[in-house]
């Protein structure tokens, strides 16, 4: 397996410090899975962390930082939303999604399979999506994508991805915002299934 396409550097250096958004962080971490070069940047960037933290001088508490570190304690964490039934989701001509994490400010990780040389109507976002494939490729506007690939989509892009011919393809998704198809049928979908 030869990955071509990785996440930025920055992608990489915000999920070692724990900064990147759940759901983005999933689909990151499902790439450095699959890649060793990444898996050995992020080992670095963990370390590099590590090492600053260290270098710190010592920061003093002021008198209420034990009350307010016991209280947090004490106090119990607001629930996600509930997570619909870990099953997949048929959409239409064998297309089917698994819902995987959906967080309080929108963003959603999910899976999705699109059976062979089938082509996912065309659509932009209104946020960011991240895909990393899990197995098989596709190919868009943009390039061509095979297992272990990571893509990044921005608002600009239209695009219908098409699985290739030979199997079908899984990807791991992440978007911050939903997608904005551009023909009614597909629009019904989206809505009924919150995509």
């Amino acid at each position: 397996m030869t990955i071509r396409h990785h996440p930025h550097e920055l992608h990489l250096a915000r999920l070692a410090s724990g900064l990147l958004d759940p759901a983005l962080a999933l689909v990151v971490q499902a790439h450095i899975d699959r890649c060793p070069g990444c898996e050995a940047d992020i080992e670095v960037l963990t370390a590099t962390g590590g090492v600053l933290l260290e270098d710190l001088p010592p920061a003093q508490l002021g008198d209420e930082a034990l009350a307010r570190a016991l209280a947090r304690i004490d106090t119990p964490e607001m629930a996600q939303p509930p997570l619909p039934p870990m099953r997949r989701h048929r959409i239409a001509g064998g297309i089917w999604y698994r819902p995987l994490y959906h967080g309080r400010d929108g963003a959603r990780a999910y899976e999705l399979n699109v059976p062979a040389g089938r082509q996912m109507p065309e659509h932009r976002h209104s946020g960011q999506e991240w895909v990393c494939v899990l197995h098989g490729s596709f190919v868009d506007r943009t390039g061509h994508y095979a297992e272990g690939d990571f893509v990044e989509c921005g608002e600009e892009l239209e695009h219908g991805p098409r699985a290739d011919p030979d199997q079908d393809c899984l990807c791991l998704i992440a978007s911050t915002g939903p997608m904005r198809m551009r023909r009614l049928i597909p629009r019904a979908f989206q809505l009924f299934l919150q995509l």
